[in-house]
């Protein structure tokens, strides 16, 4: 599970949680998510 840590670790992993969250709670179960901007890449916002 080193990958899910690393995941969290990630500056914007906070971001995508919230933006997961939100989506289910207004019905979409089928999320996409927010992109992956790569490993030390930052969402464009």
């Amino acid at each position: 599970m080193k990958c899910a840590e690393e995941e969290r670790q990630h500056p914007d992993y906070q971001l995508a949680a919230d933006a997961e969250l939100a989506a289910v709670r207004s019905g979409n179960r089928n999320f996409e998510g927010i992109g992956w901007p790569g490993k030390n890449g930052r969402i464009k916002r």
